[in-house]
C-alpha cells in the first residue's frame, strides 16, 4: 500500500514537473490505460511476493514491481508527449529510466533501515544488485513485449 501511494505521488510529481518544464499542455488523460496498467502491475507484484516470499518472490516483485511497472509508464510518457526515437536510444533511455527509479527504491529502503529503524530490508549482501537485475529484466521482457505487439498489430505496407 505504502509503495503503490508513493508511486502515485512520483508519477503526478514527475508529470507536473514534465508539464512545467516542458511548457507545453498535453492531454495527461489520453494513454491513462498505461498508468492504470502500471499500478496494477506493481500490486499484483506485491500480492506475488506475498504469495511467494524469500528471495524469489522478492525477484519477481522487483522484475514486475520495478522493471515492468516503470516500462508501463515510460510507455505512457513517449506516447503522451508524442516522443519520437529509434528503438536504440529509446532501449538507453529506458534503461536509465529503470536504473534510475531502482537506485532512489535502494536509497529509500537503505534510508529506511538506516533513519528510521524499520529493520533490515536487505535478504542478503547481493539483495540490491539481484534487485536492480530484476528492474533490469522485467524492464526488458515488458519493452521487448510491447515492441513485439506493435509488429503484430501494424498493417503491412502494400508495394506499389
Amino acid at each position: 500500500m505504502g509503495r503503490a501511494l508513493l508511486t502515485i505521488l512520483f508519477i503526478v510529481a514527475l508529470l507536473w514537473w514534465l508539464q512545467w518544464e516542458f511548457k507545453r499542455q498535453v492531454d495527461l488523460r489520453k494513454y491513462w490505460r498505461w498508468i492504470v496498467a502500471a499500478l496494477l502491475v506493481q500490486a499484483l507484484s506485491g500480492i506475488a511476493f506475498a504469495v511467494i516470499g524469500g528471495v524469489v518472490g522478492n525477484f519477481i516483485y522487483h522484475a514486475v514491481g520495478g522493471g515492468i511497472m516503470t516500462t508501463l509508464f515510460f510507455i505512457y510518457l513517449l506516447k503522451t508527449y508524442a516522443i519520437q526515437m529509434s528503438w536504440r536510444v529509446e532501449l538507453v533511455v529506458l534503461y536509465a529510466f529503470v536504473s534510475a527509479l531502482g537506485v532512489i527504491n535502494e536509497l529509500a529502503e537503505y534510508a529506511a533501515e538506516f533513519f528510521i529503524g524499520v529493520g533490515t530490508l536487505s535478504w542478503d549482501s547481493h539483495d540490491t544488485w539481484r534487485d536492480l537485475v530484476a528492474n533490469t529484466s522485467g524492464a526488458l521482457l515488458a519493452w521487448g513485449l510491447y515492441k513485439l505487439s506493435l509488429l503484430w498489430t501494424q498493417k503491412p505496407k502494400t508495394e506499389k
